[in-house]
This record gives C-alpha cells, sequence and structure tokens, in this order.
C-alpha cells in the first residue's frame, strides 16, 4: 500500500487515542469518498476506467461525491466508528483477481446508525439505510416487496 494513501489518516490516530473519537462528519463523507477512489484507481483496469470517463484518483473523487450526499440522512453519525472505517479503507489491498476491488469494510457499515426507513437498502428494515455506499457499479436488487412482477 502506498504510504501516501495512509499519511492523511495517520494524523488521526494520535487524536483518536486521546479523545476517542473520530472526524466530524462533515470530513468523514469527502476522505471516505477520497480513499475509495484511490483504492479504484490502484486496482481497477485504467483502459476501463478511462473508457468510463475517469482519468485519475482526483476525478473519481469530484464524479462520485454527489451520489454520497445522502448516505446517512436520517441516522445517527458515530464518528469513532467512521475514524475505524477511514483506517480500514486506507489500509485495502487490492485482491489477487487482477480487476477486482476489495470489499468494503465491515466497520464503514457501522458509521451510520438509528435510521429512519427512508432510502433504505432492504425492504421493511428500519435500522440500516446507512449502510455503506455499494463497492461497485452494479444496480441494486429490486427490494420493494410490493412488486410481484414474475415475469
Amino acid at each position: 500500500m502506498p504510504q501516501s494513501r495512509l499519511a492523511p489518516l495517520l494524523a488521526f490516530v494520535p487524536v483518536l487515542g486521546l479523545v476517542a473519537c473520530g472526524p466530524p462528519e462533515s470530513e468523514f463523507v469527502p476522505e471516505y469518498n477520497r480513499l475509495w477512489c484511490a483504492h479504484q484507481w490502484e486496482c481497477l483496469d485504467k483502459a476501463q476506467l478511462t473508457f468510463d470517463g475517469v482519468k485519475s484518483a482526483e476525478e473519481c473523487e469530484e464524479k462520485s461525491i454527489a451520489g454520497l450526499a445522502d448516505w446517512g440522512n436520517g441516522c445517527v453519525y458515530s464518528s469513532s466508528a467512521a475514524a475505524e472505517c477511514l483506517i480500514d479503507l486506507a489500509a485495502l489491498t487490492c485482491p489477487a483477481q487482477e480487476g477486482a476491488l476489495a470489499s468494503q469494510p465491515i466497520t464503514c457499515t457501522a458509521v451510520y446508525l438509528d435510521c429512519a426507513d427512508a432510502g433504505d437498502t432492504d425492504a421493511g428494515d428500519t435500522s440500516d439505510s446507512g449502510d455503506a455506499p455499494k463497492d461497485s457499479g452494479e444496480e441494486p436488487a429490486d427490494t420493494d416487496p410490493s412488486d410481484t412482477d414474475a415475469s
């Protein structure tokens, strides 16, 4: 792992030990986005990324930050979980399978808690609308229980 990806997070480590808290929410989402885009840029095929209109990790950040704007709306933010998420995200390495991404760290699912059901990723469950953003560009599965289309 390039040391440059860990440097910003290492600045948090002494602070985390002293005050047992993490970054404010206003800093968490942009840092999460920066680290995830860096991981994508490091692991995915550059030709495919360029074809998809992403020519750098910075351009990935610019294009994807808007998609994170609603992440955690209606939830309680846990700064200590956010700190763990960022540390784990910075430690991700590319999987052995070429062109694959590592799974999102499980710690990132605990950043937003006690969420309202609005925007939830799985029907009927009110506990996790703060799920970490999906780690791929795949379309989410249809989870609407009222959809009975069996075509």
